[in-house]
């Protein structure tokens, strides 16, 4: 289509529509196919065109010449506008770009560190029950063990062992009233120290089962301040690197702004020092070129995974 366009003969007067003239047709040419014309054929027509206005100027046909430059202004005009068209449209998708592979850089990070705590929370968990299971189970073989080293009866005091040789002595001398008195009273005593004993005995097994809930305790707190602060590091760490992939971002978008900024101010400049973004010679292909560099960054480096804290 293009080629056949830029090769219409300027002189051609059966193309003009009835009324029009050669300036007027130039307008309608333009007007007709200008907006279907992509940066390429734009390239091609406005080559064939030049070659037609030097050919004209040779031959001293300035105002078929003239015709030609003023259809060459027009379709710089279109290179112009499309090129920053496509400029922008460029932009837009390359900014689009960076935030979609931030976005999903940025849910990627959320969810390699939600799975870090959720495995963090269940390695803690997981380890503070077997931690109260042995408490459970030391307590058991400790009170056991305490329990069977303590008798469940005192030994006899003097006092006993004395009225227990009197009541012998009696029964022997066949004075059975006495030696029943003496047994009575001595039974009375051996009750009276057996409640002592087991008095005794019983406070004896709870204060040493309760130092050793204490000793339980004040592990558990440790273990369960151990957690707690590797959970803070780890939080920090997410903290830290999320603050990262935030400031890498920015970087990115800033830079991005920048070269595109320059971009167009290096465009506008070309335009307003040369008339048109394309060559003077008009010989080269041109248009917008995408720049990824900026898009294909590194992603985040996951750390490795904080072990759990155990006894």
């Amino acid at each position: 289509m293009s080629t056949a366009f830029a090769q219409v003969n300027i002189q051609d007067k059966e193309n003009l529509p009835q009324g029009k003239t050669e300036d007027s047709r130039v307008g309608v040419n333009v007007s007709k196919y200008i907006e279907k014309l992509e940066l390429e054929d734009i390239q091609e027509i406005i080559t064939n065109l030049v070659d037609q206005m030097r050919e004209f100027e040779r031959n001293g046909k300035y105002i078929e010449a003239q015709s030609a430059l003023i259809k060459i202004e027009e379709f710089k005009k279109e290179a112009n506008r499309k090129y920053k068209e496509q400029l922008r449209s460029r932009h837009a998708t390359e900014r689009k770009e960076v935030e979609e592979s931030h976005l999903a850089e940025f849910n990627q990070f959320n969810e390699f560190w939600d799975k870090k705590m959720e495995d963090f929370q269940s390695e803690a968990a997981k380890a503070e029950n077997e931690l109260l299971q042995r408490h459970h189970e030391e307590t058991a073989r400790f009170t056991d063990e305490l329990i069977k080293s303590l008798p469940e009866r005192p030994k006899d005091t003097s006092e006993i062992l004395n009225m227990r040789k009197i009541e012998e002595s009696l029964a022997r001398q066949r004075d059975y009233i006495e030696a029943h008195k003496v047994q009575q009273k001595c039974n009375m005593i051996v009750l009276e120290e057996l409640e002592k004993w087991n008095v005794t005995r019983d406070t004896k097994i709870r204060n040493q089962i309760n130092q050793l809930t204490i000793k339980q305790q004040q592990e558990l707190n440790a273990f369960r301040q151990r957690v707690a602060a590797s959970q803070d590091e780890t939080a920090k760490t997410r903290t830290n690197e999320l603050e990262r992939l935030i400031q890498k971002y920015q970087n990115i978008r800033k830079e991005m702004d920048n070269q595109q900024q320059m971009e167009l101010i290096k465009v506008e400049k070309t335009i307003k020092t040369n008339g048109s973004v394309m060559r003077s010679s008009f010989g080269s292909r041109f248009g917008p070129r995408s720049n990824t560099s900026m898009i294909n960054q590194s992603k985040y480096v996951r750390s490795e995974r904080s072990p759990i804290v155990k006894e």
